[in-house]
């Protein structure tokens, strides 16, 4: 009798060691099913690919504030890499231009990403500002002959674009319409297209800027994503 019970006793502590595994196993199920951390094969399939093939052509961007990537990935460089599946590499500094630079804070004009830009050998290198040059409009004729004639030098095999300044919703001053036009005057010495975003006016809609009232929101960067794209398209690339 004595050892009935206590056999019954182990078949006891066996099942509740049984039953507690099988519990366990089924919360841990269950947190691992609903952990936004995890996802179904289906939702992984769904997302969109971010990284383009290794044979992805790549392209540059020099440029200033308007260019600078940003926490969320809505940038134009970053839109127009997504849209045409290159890879980017992204030299923008706010505050710089062709001349325009702060040297204390380590903010060099244009041509000190050269090194950097040759470095990736891009097919595409696209120079977009000058706004900031605003108080050099005589000195910045020299810094750009002299940036697209290092860009020619240092990628012989690279194409590379122009983008004149990107100005905000307030009409341009005479000193920004004076670069503008020296800007193109090198790129058209240096046979590079260039593409006019001052008379385009792209941000004319105060709509598409920040609180500061000069840089573009993310519906700015859609715009000049779009504005880009399609001019780019019509140079054939």
């Amino acid at each position: 009798m004595i050892k009935w019970l206590r056999g019954g006793k182990w078949t006891l502590v066996i099942f509740f060691v049984i039953a507690v595994v099988v519990v366990a196993a089924g919360v841990v199920y269950d947190m691992t099913r609903t952990s936004p951390n995890t996802s179904t094969s289906a939702e992984q399939a769904s997302l969109p690919n971010l990284n383009p093939p290794a044979s992805s052509p790549k392209f540059a961007v020099i440029g200033d504030s308007y260019s600078i990537p940003n926490t969320n990935g809505d940038h134009w460089p970053a839109l127009l890499a997504f849209d045409r599946r290159w890879f980017l590499s992204d030299f923008a500094i706010g505050g710089t231009g062709y001349v325009q630079g702060n040297a204390e804070k380590n903010k060099l004009p244009f041509g000190s990403q050269i090194d950097k830009v040759a470095e990736v050998n891009p097919e595409l290198v696209l120079v977009v500002g000058g706004r900031n040059d605003v108080s050099h409009s005589l000195e910045v004729r020299d810094a750009t002959r002299d940036l697209f004639a290092q860009l020619r030098d240092r990628l012989p095999g690279a194409k590379v674009v122009v983008v004149g300044p990107i100005m905000d919703s307030k009409p341009p001053s005479p000193t920004a319409v004076m670069v503008n036009d020296r800007i193109r005057a090198a790129a058209e010495q240096y046979r590079l297209p260039f593409i006019d975003a001052l008379s385009g006016n792209w941000l004319s809609d105060p709509a598409l800027l920040r609180e500061d009232g000069m840089h573009p929101n993310p519906d700015g960067h859609r715009v000049l994503f779009e504005r880009i794209n399609e001019q780019l398209h019509a140079l054939g690339i």
